[in-house]
């Protein structure tokens, strides 16, 4: 059976190990099948599968990527995340007493896992990149492709315009039909390295 690798993003850890993994599944294996071997929770969890909104019993595909985020979070409140951004900045000014103390300690852990999150979320911006750019190249191969057709497409119009008919039938895969339009013409079908099946300008010397 062949296998190939999708990408796990567990958002309800603070292991690295678990929170970013890439695993090798066999063709046919579900979501659900895909986080139970990368040990990952399948209850009380939000999926996304490319960004898209998945199911645990979706099959999933060649460099898939899976995003689970648990439900039943429970929020740490107390501070505002621009306290948490200031931190280290001489802007947090929460007070003097023991309490207010303590939210700054709160504050002061809070800036220290906001830089782990970034860390961490530099992994997906890096496959959300790389996603990208084979976007991006994959659309100007097309491109390109589709140019150099188009062009020997007008070329070939071109030579038909002006009594050729050859180039217009090797550009299209008749080539072999030249027989029955010579017969048709009492000529002979022409040399296969003749200018006349050229699809695009010789070029210039």
């Amino acid at each position: 059976m062949s296998q190939f690798n999708v990408t796990v993003f567990w958002m309800g850890t603070n292991d690295q190990t678990k929170a970013n993994q890439r695993i090798a599944v066999d063709a046919g294996t579900t979501v659900r099948g895909a986080l139970s071997k990368a040990g990952v929770p399948t209850d009380n969890v939000v999926i996304n599968v490319n960004r898209v909104k998945g199911s645990l019993d979706k099959e999933v595909g060649p460099n898939d990527q899976i995003s689970v985020t648990p439900t039943n979070l429970k929020g740490a409140a107390a501070i505002d995340f621009s306290e948490i951004l200031a931190w280290g900045k001489g802007e947090v000014k929460i007070g003097e007493g023991l309490v207010e103390k303590a939210l700054a300690e709160r504050a002061k852990k809070g800036a220290e896992q906001h830089l782990a999150i970034i860390d961490e979320l530099i992994d997906v911006m890096q496959a959300e990149a790389t996603t990208a750019n084979a976007a991006v190249a994959a659309a100007e191969k097309a491109l390109a492709k589709a140019v150099a057709a188009k062009a020997e497409l007008e070329y070939a119009s071109a030579q038909l315009s002006a009594g050729n008919p050859f180039s217009l039938l090797g550009l299209s895969g008749r080539k072999h039909e030249a027989a029955y339009y010579c017969s048709r013409m009492g000529c002979a079908v022409p040399a296969s390295n003749s200018s006349v099946w050229a699809t695009s300008a010789p070029a210039e010397k």
